[in-house]
C-alpha cells in the first residue's frame, strides 16, 4: 500500500474546481489516476490545468472526458499524474 504525504495529498485536493468530485482514485505504482464528476463540462480540463500548475507534480496527463446521463448530466474526466522524486 503506498503512502502519500499530506501536502500531496492537500495539494490535489487544493485543485478540485467547484461542483467537482472525485469518484475514483487509483495507483499503478507510478501514475496516480483520478476520475472526476462534474456537472460542469469545463471542470474535467480545469482540475488538469490546475494540477500542472502546481508544479507539485512531474507530469499531468488528461485523456479527456465521457458523458453519463444516468441520472442527470455529468462530466467524467480522467487525469493521470506522476509525482515527482522525493515526494
Amino acid at each position: 500500500m503506498p503512502i502519500f504525504r499530506t501536502g500531496v495529498l492537500n495539494s490535489i485536493n487544493a485543485c478540485i474546481p467547484p461542483d467537482t468530485s472525485i469518484s475514483i482514485i487509483d495507483f499503478d505504482g507510478q501514475w496516480i489516476t483520478l476520475q472526476t464528476r462534474s456537472t460542469n463540462l469545463l471542470r474535467p480540463s480545469e482540475f488538469a490545468r490546475n494540477l500542472r500548475n502546481t508544479k507539485v507534480f512531474e507530469d499531468v496527463v488528461y485523456s479527456g472526458y465521457s458523458i453519463d446521463i444516468t441520472t442527470q448530466v455529468f462530466y467524467i474526466g480522467t487525469v493521470k499524474i506522476a509525482m515527482k522524486v522525493g515526494n
